[in-house]
């Protein structure tokens, strides 16, 4: 595992041990998703920004700048502030 993504997963457990749940009724203004740290989805007020393809071993949701969820390749969530009541 190369530096870069050792340092996210040493962040995303940051974040998950001191982060609470988004409110029910919240609406990002930006959503971003990282694979592997790098980002490769941006969506602002609804208007895609940027878009790549790849096989990441991490994949992280942000809105607004926060994570919002993380994901191993394996299918493991290293952070979930998601309403609970969301889908997979």
């Amino acid at each position: 595992m190369d530096n870069i993504l050792q340092k996210r997963l040493d962040y995303l457990a940051l974040v998950s041990s001191y982060a609470s749940a988004l409110p029910q009724d919240y609406q990002p203004k930006t959503v971003e998703i990282f694979c592997n740290g790098y980002r490769v989805l941006r969506i602002t007020d609804g208007t895609q920004i940027e878009m790549l393809s790849d096989d990441p071993e991490l994949l992280e949701v942000h809105w607004d700048g926060e994570v919002v969820q993380a994901r191993t390749a394996e299918g493991a969530i290293l952070v979930d502030r998601l309403p609970a009541d969301h889908q997979s």
